[in-house]
């Protein structure tokens, strides 16, 4: 069974090489800049060698299905486009909050095949261990949906637009906004010369702690202990916004733990 992949970022490369790996054949790739397109055939071109790369989505046609790594404002006009030109096609998005109507409206078999975990292309990823949520227009295209996402994880859930939509929004705040503190921490540390390297060892022990508590329990530090002389200290070193990210930060912590 070919797919063709629609999309050159990090979703899709990680998802090529997965598909691969449980022994589908990748048709093409297809980005708007065809040079994205050519450098992640590039990336995978040992496994793929019959691929081709493209910036027309006609171009991956006749294909068995057509999945849409693709940025979420993208997927309503090419799901329309295909509607036009490859109605038998089984069409599938990767997004999180993107509903599957936005598909169902112009295609008559498709689904969500969405990855809860943050992909970066030069990290390797046990794709095996990452949970897939999947749904799906019709019975034989959830079938065929199950089918590949059991081939690439261990865990497979069924989950409708809504609550998918529920459960990006808490992962944006459980990876991107935590990362972004992280960022915020690497410029306090740069400030007195030292490496963020350092805080590692507390990021680790901060993130396996919610392996075994709720993150209620986890919570440790100046607002949760009510400490105002440390708040206030702390605040007078920052500028804007930061000062006001701590402030919010400190209250909303204290409105779930005092």
């Amino acid at each position: 069974m070919k797919i063709g992949i629609v999309g050159s970022g990090n979703v899709a490369s990680h998802l090529a090489r997965a598909l691969i790996k449980a022994g589908y054949s990748i048709a093409g790739i297809c980005s708007r800049k065809l040079s994205h397109a050519e450098a992640l055939l590039e990336e995978i071109n040992s496994l793929a060698q019959t691929a081709i790369a493209t910036d027309r989505i006609e171009n991956l046609l006749p294909t068995d299905i057509l999945i849409l790594a693709i940025n979420d404002d993208s997927i309503q006009d090419v799901a329309q486009a295909l509607g036009k030109i490859a109605p038998k096609s089984y069409v599938f998005h990767t997004s999180g909050s993107t509903s599957l109507k936005v598909l169902s409206e112009y295609l008559p078999h498709c689904g969500v095949l969405y990855p809860l975990q943050t992909f970066s292309k030069d990290r390797k990823v046990d794709f095996s261990s990452v949970p897939l949520f999947i749904e799906a227009s019709d019975e034989p295209t959830q079938e065929l949906l199950c089918s590949i996402a059991l081939s690439l994880s261990k865990r497979v859930i069924e989950m409708d637009s809504e609550q998918r939509k529920r459960m990006h929004l808490a992962a944006v705040f459980a990876c991107n906004f935590v990362n972004h503190c992280y960022v915020l921490a690497e410029q306090e540390m740069n400030k007195c010369g030292l490496d963020f390297e350092i805080l590692l060892p507390l990021i680790d022990e901060t993130t396996s702690k919610v392996h075994t508590l709720s993150p209620r329990q986890a919570q440790t530090g100046p607002a949760v202990r009510n400490d105002k002389r440390i708040i206030n200290l702390q605040k007078s070193l920052l500028g804007q916004p930061e000062q006001d990210i701590y402030q919010l930060f400190s209250d909303n912590i204290q409105r779930y733990t005092l």
